[in-house]
């Protein structure tokens, strides 16, 4: 008859025991020296040896001739302990035997005096499962057994014993065994029944074994039923757990967004038979591997992986924010308790795939701080592009929007040839209208009729009798051919000009044309009683060159002037709080515009 790998290859020594040194060189050297207890309790997790152990040691207390410790496997106590036929020993499951009947039975039988053995011993498996009145029976025999009892108690779950159990006992603590041993072991294993195992194929059995022994033998059972090399598919497909590869490809999926490539990676496990309940447990364990290699300088030592799988890791995790990654973990560990009470897994798997995608449609504290770290990265890659634009690109961006009616401006330097008269000679961009208007670039001149150049230095235009404007300003003639005031242009949109005296700096000529100011986008018209405030471009340039930070903020405000106040307006309320709320800019913005205009004007944005 076939005998299953975990009960075929269970330990018969303290040395074959993997992983628990902490507990059998005790137990060795309490049988050697003879130092031996009534009362044991084993504790620790599934599979990691605790009724194993107190199959050895029962039959090293008993045994006839043992070695340092060792029982000797050969005598009649040591096979009959092994087959079950030596009375003396008794194992017991306190999970269906929990009752106080059952406990009393125990305490009658121990008063009789071992057959065979030196001691009469009694394993309680799952010992937490009894009942009160059960503990309370147990106590007594418990604290003052007859000295050929032995009692060794094992449990899974320790904090269900009373203190006063507890405190009658010796404890040995049994740990999760190191998935590096379970992977060895496995190997082992494999090789004396003929078959290959790949490390990949042992790492991963381990992994899932998560620290049992018992698990992991399981596993190995299983996945020998097929032909050929155990490696990492072959496990794979014996379990009916999701590939590397494909956990890789959705969790890549997840971390950039794509819902639909996540859905349908999620509906392809499903036709592949892949339980929702299990991937997700796949997939809860591979972000927490993201976690762990994000947290921990050396991840090797807890993530059980092959190496190349560890670099994917490490590469895929860096470019994954770690309140992100939590997100994560946070809502595949509610779908995990969900999928347990579920009437249709593949649903819930497919909504908590695309909350992972989404966290816009989670209102969880986790959900709020991944898209917070989403925003943080958002901010730190554009504050890596260049800041400051250059002087000549902000200023033809302002010109730009000042004479929207009429087009962009064509780039400087490149000289628009009339048809009459080929390419201007200056060095601007000057292109003549149809109406011989005002150019809109300073210093360029546009000839008369006679072909006779102005004589002023700056852009006038001569009227019917070719005449030359006596001021120094760009200014449009009325129909009397009177020049009109500075600043004094088209008055009937502005109103009337301010008491204060004319501003006498020369500026540039294409804020002759006094259109409204406006804001970056589309801005209304400037009060009544206000001029466009005419270096406004040189400001900008100054201000930029005092701090780059004005590079993105200042070309989205239009600049009036009532008096000694500049008052600035934009139609976005962000860039209106930035200069509000930040005492340095306005600062730095008034030492601009004194080195322009030699003024000290007061700030007023509204």
């Amino acid at each position: 008859m076939y005998q299953v790998l975990y009960r075929k290859y269970r330990p018969q020594t303290f040395d074959d025991v993997v992983g628990q040194p902490q507990v059998t060189k005790v137990l060795a050297e309490q049988v050697l020296s003879g130092r031996v207890s009534h009362a044991y309790l084993f504790t620790g997790s599934r599979g990691t040896g605790k009724t194993t152990c107190a199959r050895i040691f029962s039959k090293a207390v008993c045994c006839r001739s043992p070695k340092n410790g060792e029982p000797c496997g050969k005598c009649d106590i040591c096979r009959g302990i092994d087959g079950g036929s030596v009375l003396d020993y008794t194992e017991i499951d306190a999970a269906s035997n929990r009752s106080i009947e059952d406990v009393r039975r125990i305490r009658e039988e121990a008063w009789i005096s071992p057959a065979q053995a030196k001691y009469r011993i009694y394993v309680l498996d799952e010992v937490h499962m009894l009942t009160n009145e059960a503990f309370n029976a147990l106590l007594k025999i418990l604290e003052e057994p007859p000295e050929h009892v032995i009692f060794i108690l094992a449990t899974t779950d320790v904090q269900k014993l009373p203190g006063t159990i507890l405190s009658r006992c010796q404890r040995f603590d049994f740990m999760r065994i190191e998935p590096q041993l379970i992977a060895e072991r496995l190997r082992s294993v494999a090789a004396a029944e003929g078959r290959e195992l790949t490390e990949a194929g042992a790492a991963m059995i381990a992994g899932m074994a998560d620290g049992a022994m018992r698990d992991s033998l399981s596993i190995l059972d299983r996945c020998m039923s097929e032909p050929g090399v155990i490696d990492e598919n072959a496990v794979a497909a014996a379990v009916g757990l999701v590939g590397k590869d494909a956990l890789f490809a959705l969790a890549d999926a997840i971390c950039a967004g794509d819902s639909a490539e996540a859905i349908r990676l999620v509906n392809e496990f499903h036709r592949a038979s892949c339980d929702s309940e299990r991937l997700c447990s796949e997939l809860l364990s591979h972000f927490r591997n993201y976690m762990i290699v994000r947290a921990v300088k050396r991840p090797e030592l807890i993530v059980v992986c092959t190496r190349a799988d560890m670099q994917k890791y490490k590469q895929r995790a860096a470019s994954v924010p770690l309140e992100k990654i939590l997100f994560y973990v946070d809502v595949l560990g509610e779908t995990a308790e969900r999928l347990k009470r579920s009437v249709n897994g593949v649903v819930d798997a497919e909504i908590a795939i695309l909350r992972l995608c989404r966290p816009t449609l989670a209102e969880t504290e986790s959900a709020m701080l991944a898209r917070i770290a989403a925003l943080e990265q958002r901010v730190s890659e554009l504050e890596t592009r260049p800041a400051v634009r250059t002087a000549a690109v902000s200023r033809q961006a302002e010109k730009a929007e000042k004479n929207a009616d009429d087009g962009p401006l064509p780039p400087p330097f490149d000289a628009e040839a009339d048809e009459d008269d080929g390419p201007l000679p200056l060095p601007f961009d000057a292109e003549a209208d149809e109406d011989d208007g005002p150019l809109p670039l300073p210093f360029d001149a546009e000839a008369d009729e006679d072909d006779e150049p102005l004589p002023l230095p700056f852009d006038a235009e001569a009227d019917e009798d070719d005449e030359p404007l006596p001021l120094p300003f760009d200014a449009e003639a009325d129909e009397d051919d009177e020049p009109l005031p500075p600043f004094a242009a088209e008055t009937e949109e502005f109103g009337d000009p301010p008491p204060e005296e004319p501003f006498t700096l020369p500026f540039d000529a294409d804020e002759a044309e006094a259109a409204p100011p406006r804001a970056a986008q589309g801005g209304n018209p400037a009060p009544a009683g206000t001029h466009p405030f005419a270096r406004w471009s040189a400001v900008c340039e100054e201000a930029v060159r005092i701090s780059p930070m004005f590079s993105g903020i200042l070309p989205e405000f239009s600049a009036a002037e009532v008096g000694n106040t500049m008052r600035l307006s934009s139609r976005t309320p962000m860039f209106r709080s930035i200069l509000l709320g930040n005492k340095t800019l306005t600062d730095a913005l008034k030492r601009a515009v004194k080195a322009v205009t030699g003024r000290d004007y007061e700030i007023e944005i509204e």
